[in-house]
């Protein structure tokens, strides 16, 4: 069986690095709104919550609005924007 990581290097991707994560995944439903929730674990960075609404172009603003509103709730202040792949090669880089 040919497998994805022999299809990418086909295509002219190369491995960078393994990152390793357990995600937990859920959907929940916070004011008639369905956000599907992945909370990931990936030592040593740490665990991350991420939160998104499928939704088409039009609906993009309340999407985001929901998601803003629903971080505030929980009480989430922090935006993380990297790439794990790209945390993990800045931690390595700094542990050595």
């Amino acid at each position: 069986a040919v497998t994805m990581r022999a299809i990418l290097v086909v295509l002219g991707f190369r491995p960078v690095r393994d990152v390793p994560k357990t995600r937990r995944s859920a959907v929940i439903r916070w004011r008639g709104v369905a956000i599907q929730c992945g909370w990931d674990e990936a030592p040593p960075l740490g665990t991350f919550l991420e939160l998104e609404i499928v939704t088409d172009e039009a609906g993009r603003p309340a999407a985001q609005q929901t998601i803003l509103d629903l971080a505030a709730e929980l009480a989430l202040d922090r935006t993380e924007p990297r790439s794990y792949l790209r945390m993990f090669l800045e931690h390595d880089a700094m542990t050595g």
